[in-house]
């Protein structure tokens, strides 16, 4: 038995998982950037104002080897870490979750959006 095709097999299979990495890496930043713009608007909703401008300013997002992180990315080290306290609360002051009601918020549209990558990587190799 002489098998054929095997050749164009793997290359479809190499551009698949090429496609796939591109797609997901993009859409890890555009989620990460969603997160950052969903906890700016919880800080505001939750009454974080000016006061804390350092920590609407260090609110960013980073693109890594293999997606994208958003939150805290560069914060001094010389500077106690507020922004933990304002999202968590402490034994003098209230939570105020800005960050993980952002992490909530995004979820669905991570969740969504990576289901559409899978489909467009798996419908372009066709």
């Amino acid at each position: 038995m002489k098998w054929t095709g095997i050749n164009e097999f793997l290359t479809d299979l190499h551009g698949i998982e090429v496609e796939l990495s591109d797609r997901a890496q993009a859409h890890c930043f555009a989620s990460a950037r969603e997160m950052r713009n969903n906890a700016m608007q919880n800080m505001g909703d939750l009454g974080i104002r000016l006061i804390t401008g350092r920590s609407r300013a260090l609110y960013g997002v980073a693109l890594t080897a293999t997606g994208a992180l958003a939150g805290y990315t560069a914060w001094p080290d010389d500077v106690e870490f507020y922004p933990e306290f304002l999202n968590n609360g402490t034994f003098r002051m209230a939570a105020r979750p800005y960050h993980d009601l952002a992490f909530e918020m995004t979820e669905t549209f991570f969740n969504d959006g990576m289901d559409r990558v899978f489909g467009q990587s798996m419908g372009a190799s066709k």
